[in-house]
């Protein structure tokens, strides 16, 4: 990451792990889906949130996001009920597509969890 802006610096980790804990805890006063959360999903899709993100790919390549944040994993040895759903959620959950539809993201968030 030493090459890329700033965006994605230790400090852009912690206050997505920040924002993602407040979340959780947030929304597990209000939904029983979110209790039944493994956090360890939460916080794996934290930490590979811009593993292949668009924005940092060479304009050749082609493969989906999703495609190489389970690939990174399985690498790792991750376990399939982790890597799936951090995959799914990390590739398809963000800011600023959730800013422009709110709906969609929130579906995809929960059906992805409650899985």
């Amino acid at each position: 990451m030493n090459t890329l802006d700033v965006s994605n610096s230790h400090q852009h980790i912690r206050r997505v792990f920040s924002n993602a804990a407040y979340i959780l805890e947030h929304e597990k006063k209000h939904h029983q889906w979110v209790r039944d959360i493994g956090a360890i999903v939460i916080w794996v899709a934290c930490m590979t949130h811009d593993v292949g993100n668009a924005k940092y790919r060479f304009p050749s390549e082609k493969r989906e996001q999703i495609d190489t944040i389970d690939e990174f994993l399985k690498d790792l040895d991750c376990l399939l009920p982790i890597r799936c759903p951090v995959a799914y959620l990390a590739a398809n959950l963000s800011f600023t597509a959730e800013m422009q539809d709110r709906e969609t993201i929130t579906g995809i968030a929960e059906v992805t969890l409650r899985s």
